[in-house]
């Protein structure tokens, strides 16, 4: 299993931004499957506030598996 964890650019807790943004408090099967689903509202979500996100996939172990920076 695998889940979405994200923090602001400048480092600030990203726990209240991933309970904002719907649907990124969930587990997925594959990190390809998390990034499918969440990157178009966390894309949104980045435009909409002009804020960077850092995104990252993390495994059941909480090792990350996948990064990007969100312009």
């Amino acid at each position: 299993m695998f889940r979405v964890e994200l923090s602001q650019r400048d480092g600030n807790d990203g726990k209240a931004l991933t309970s904002t943004i719907a649907g990124l408090a969930q587990d997925y099967l594959s990190p390809e499957a998390a990034l499918e689903a969440v990157l178009p509202l966390v894309q949104q979500y980045a435009i909409r506030t002009r804020q960077g996100l850092w995104l990252r996939i993390v495994d059941a172990r909480s090792q990350p598996v996948f990064g990007t920076l969100v312009p």
